[in-house]
């Protein structure tokens, strides 16, 4: 018997293969309420199920679109995009028969939903799940092109990076990272001038299926200038490896964040020894493309890469106080800068055996301020997802709770009390979000995933 994954993708690819020349109306359109919307596709797109009630998108998703650091929406001045994992067909080739597509979905307010599909030079991208390391980043330079990182966990070529620069209705397969490393958890934002910055992790020496692993993860940061349509490594930023400082500790970049003057923002937590969930001192630099050098919070030179023995001689390097084994450790953290109170301000997780915690930080006369409690549990397992905002007067952290749903915590900026308030109620096992700032409003990306009727979706809707 075919489940829904299966049954869905060969509906699909029939209309897809039968159908490109003789739709139907209903076909061909997108029902918005009493409004028909007609978005053909190209030749290699393929439509996700998707409904639209009132401000709100519901697309049909792949249950492998989770993850924690992934950067999966963006805007520019007049465009939203959204990429995420697209049902694929089974495969005896992959652990559990399952595969997925990778699409991008993007729309300006006057425009109906727009798709392109990941793809090689003549076939549909398709690769097998992996949940926490598979997902797609994306990000939009100066001269609209569309930049996606996706299926990268330890590819020994460098895999994936998709843009659509030759031809604006194909995302496709490009080589500019083959041969630099073995890549995982691409994260990357748009420069003021149009340029990008792109962190992410490179374990060169390991070889998936050997019983001997060399867990030497690096973070890294890169730039594609989008004048010259070229990228470049800017360089290695943190690396703790048995060769140097006598044990590995891999990097797991959280997120970059460029400000309104350029200043390129990273923050990341280290594993200890082989890579691991459980993760500690969160860290924090800035990248200044003024003078090509990196620096601590409180503005110091820094000379990189940054290695753990750093924090002795840079206390303001790690911004919160997880030590190793203690019983507390951190997952997931998200950044914000803005020209009046977050330079930067930090949202994370912390876990024990027994609470999971939202807390805020912030960098502040010279210190990092005391950790702040947004959100508190002994009951409820909070999934590993987050991301923070500003305006003139209020923070918000958004983040999401097992089978409960995605949830804000707002304190004022003067105040000292954080209120939450349910965003979506959902009973999907996993839910994972991100959120970007499009149209003067923030727009919510909520993934669902395997809800009761057995779907897995993700929702873009604004936030109120």
């Amino acid at each position: 018997m075919l489940n829904f994954k299966s049954a869905f993708f060969l509906i699909t690819l029939f209309v897809f293969l039968f159908g490109c020349n003789s739709k139907t109306k209903e076909q061909d359109t997108q029902k918005v309420e009493n409004q028909e919307v007609t978005t053909p596709p190209s030749p290699l797109t393929l439509i996700p199920e998707t409904r639209i009630n009132d401000n709100e998108t519901i697309f049909t998703i792949d249950e492998s679109n989770r993850a924690g650091w992934w950067k999966p929406i963006t805007s520019n001045d007049d465009t939203l995009f959204v990429a995420f994992n697209s049902l694929g067909a089974e495969s005896s080739h992959c652990e559990d028969n399952s595969t997925h597509h990778i699409t991008v979905a993007y729309k300006s307010e006057q425009q109906s939903w727009q798709y392109l599909s990941a793809q090689t030079s003549k076939y549909l991208w398709n690769k097998c799940d992996n949940n926490g390391h598979k997902q797609p980043t994306i990000a939009v330079d100066g001269n609209d092109v569309i930049h996606l990182w996706a299926d990268m966990h330890n590819d020994k070529d460098g895999c994936c990076y998709f843009n659509n620069s030759d031809s604006h209705d194909k995302l496709a397969l490009q080589n500019d990272f083959k041969g630099r490393g073995r890549f995982t958890y691409p994260i990357a934002d748009t420069s003021p001038n149009g340029d990008i910055y792109l962190v992410l992790r490179n374990l060169p020496n390991i070889n998936p299926g050997d019983d001997s692993v060399n867990y030497e993860g690096a973070g890294e940061l890169y730039l594609w200038e989008h004048k010259l349509k070229k990228w470049s490594k800017v360089g290695t930023f943190a690396e703790n490896t048995q060769r140097l400082q006598g044990f590995n500790a891999p990097v797991y970049p959280d997120d970059v964040y460029v400000d309104s003057q350029g200043i390129v923002h990273i923050l990341w937590q280290w594993s200890l020894k082989t890579t691991d969930a459980k993760r500690y001192y969160g860290s924090y630099i800035t990248y200044h493309e003024s003078d090509r050098s990196f620096y601590a919070a409180d503005g110091s030179l820094l000379s990189t890469p940054i290695s753990l023995a750093s924090r002795h001689t840079i206390p303001n390097l790690v911004y919160e106080d997880s030590i190793p084994y203690s019983g507390t450790f951190i997952q997931t953290a998200k950044l914000i800068v803005d020209d009046n109170y977050c330079s930067p301000c930090i949202a994370y997780r912390t876990i024990t055996e027994t609470q999971h915690q939202v807390r805020f930080t912030r960098w502040v006369e010279g210190q990092w301020s005391e950790p702040e409690i947004a959100f508190s549990t002994s009951d409820s397992i909070t999934s590993a997802t987050l991301d923070i905002s500003v305006d003139q007067l209020t923070l918000a952290i958004y983040y999401a709770v097992k089978d409960e749903g995605a949830f804000v915590a707002r304190r004022e900026l003067n105040g000292l009390n954080w209120t939450s308030e349910l965003l979506q109620a959902s009973s999907a096992q996993d839910i994972r979000l991100s959120v970007t700032n499009y149209a003067d409003q923030i727009v919510l990306y909520l993934s669902n995933l395997v809800n009761a009727d057995q779907r897995s979706e993700l929702t873009i809707q604004p936030i109120e």
